[in-house]
C-alpha cells in the first residue's frame, strides 16, 4: 500500500473513532428519551421538531455495538440497551409487537404507522451486532422474532425468508437482507445463514442484473440509486469473501457506477460509498488504491474542515444524517482491516 494512501486511511479511521462517533453519541442522543436524531445540522444540533425515525435507531444501535466490539468506543452497553427498549416500547403497535412503525412525533405518538421491510432488515442487523458485542442470547431471539414477524406480515413474496414465493420488494431490501444473513453467519457460525445467503445471492443475480459479467442492473432494478450501487459492491465483496471464489462481477459493478460519479463529486454520502466499495475491492485483492485515493482525500478535506469536529454534511450546505454516518463507519471498518495487514 502506498504511504499516502495508508496515511489517508489512518486519518479516516481516526476521524470516525475520535470525532464522528463521540460527536453523534453526545449530540445525536436525546437524554432523557434514549433515542437518536436522524440528522444533525452543520453545527451539530438537532431540530426539536424533527420526526423520530425508527430505522435511525436501528442504524445507531448497529454502529455503536460494532464500534464497541472493535474497541472504538467503550461503556456504551446501557445506551444500546436503552435505545432497543425505546424502539420496542414506542415504535411498535400493540397488536404488532415485533413490527416497527416508520416514525414517531417528538411527543412519541406514532406519526407514520407503515411497516417498511427495509427498516426491519436494519433491526435484524442491529440485534446481530448487539449479540456480537455483548454475547447475550436475548438479542438473537429478538432478531429471530423480527424475522418470523416478517414472514407473516410481508407475504407478497419473501423467498429469502423461507417462503416459497418470489419477492417483489425493493432492491435495497434484498441487499440489506443479504448483508444480514452474511453477518449472522459470521457471528453465529451457523451454516443455515450461509445457505440463506447463497439462495438470496442467486436470486438477486437472476432478478436484478442483466448478466453476471456485465455489472449492470436490469430494468427490474431501475430504482437503485448511485449510493446503493456502491453499497452492492461492498455486499457482494463480503459474499465472495465468505462463500464464493472471487469473480470480476463486483469490479465491473464498481466501474459502471464510478462512471456516473464525476470528478467533482462533493456529496459526502456518495464519497463514503465510493471509498467503501473501492476499499472492499482492495481487501479482495484488487488494485484500486489509485481509484479510491482522490475521493478519499476529498472526503477528508470535507470532514476536517467542519466547524464541529466529527460533523459532516450529506450534500453541500446540508445536514448530516445517520444513514451517511453508517456509510462512513462501514468504510472505516474496511480501512482498518487494510491497515492491519501492513
Amino acid at each position: 500500500m502506498k504511504p499516502d494512501v495508508a496515511d489517508a486511511l489512518s486519518r479516516l479511521v481516526t476521524w470516525v473513532r475520535k470525532d464522528a462517533l463521540p460527536m453523534w453519541l453526545e449530540r445525536g442522543l436525546h437524554v432523557p428519551g434514549d433515542w437518536f436524531s436522524s440528522q444533525l445540522s452543520s453545527t451539530g444540533e438537532s431540530n426539536a421538531g424533527d420526526e423520530i425515525r425508527l430505522v435511525s435507531q436501528a442504524q445507531m444501535i448497529y454502529v455503536i455495538s460494532r464500534a464497541e466490539q472493535m474497541g472504538w468506543v467503550g461503556g456504551r452497553r446501557k445506551v444500546v440497551r436503552n435505545a432497543i427498549d425505546f424502539a420496542g416500547r414506542h415504535g411498535t403497535l400493540p397488536c404488532r409487537s415485533d413490527g416497527f412503525v416508520r416514525s414517531l412525533q417528538p411527543s412519541l405518538e406514532v406519526l407514520n404507522s407503515a411497516n417498511d421491510p427495509a427498516d426491519h432488515a436494519w433491526f435484524i442487523l442491529a440485534n446481530t451486532a448487539c449479540y456480537a458485542a455483548y454475547g447475550e442470547a436475548l438479542d438473537l431471539r429478538r432478531m429471530q422474532n423480527i424475522l418470523d414477524w416478517m414472514k407473516i406480515y410481508f407475504t407478497d413474496g419473501v423467498a429469502w425468508l423461507g417462503v416459497d414465493q418470489k419477492t417483489h420488494g425493493p432492491v435495497e431490501l434484498h441487499r440489506l437482507m443479504l448483508q444480514a444473513f452474511l453477518y449472522l453467519a459470521e457471528v453465529t457460525h451457523k451454516p443455515a445463514w450461509n445457505q440463506r445467503a447463497k439462495e438470496l445471492y442467486q436470486y438477486c443475480l437472476e432478478q436484478f442484473f442483466f448478466a453476471i459479467n456485465s455489472g449492470e442492473f436490469s430494468g427490474a432494478a431501475s430504482e437503485v440509486t448511485l449510493v446503493q450501487r456502491f453499497a452492492w459492491v461492498r455486499t457482494f465483496c463480503q459474499y465472495e469473501r465468505q462463500l464464493h471464489p472471487r469473480t470480476a462481477f463486483s469490479e465491473k459493478l464498481y466501474q459502471h457506477a464510478l462512471h456516473e460519479v464525476g470528478s467533482s463529486a462533493s456529496s459526502c454520502t456518495v464519497l463514503a460509498e465510493v471509498i467503501g466499495a473501492g476499499l472492499a475491492l482492495c481487501e479482495a485483492g484488487g488494485e484500486y488504491e489509485d481509484s479510491v485515493s482522490p475521493y478519499l482525500h476529498r472526503l477528508l478535506g470535507h470532514v476536517t474542515s467542519q466547524a464541529v469536529p466529527g460533523m459532516f454534511a450529506d450534500e453541500v450546505n446540508s445536514s448530516g444524517s445517520v444513514a451517511t454516518l453508517v456509510s462512513l463507519f462501514e468504510a472505516a471498518i474496511i480501512a482498518n482491516k487494510l491497515l492491519s495487514r501492513r
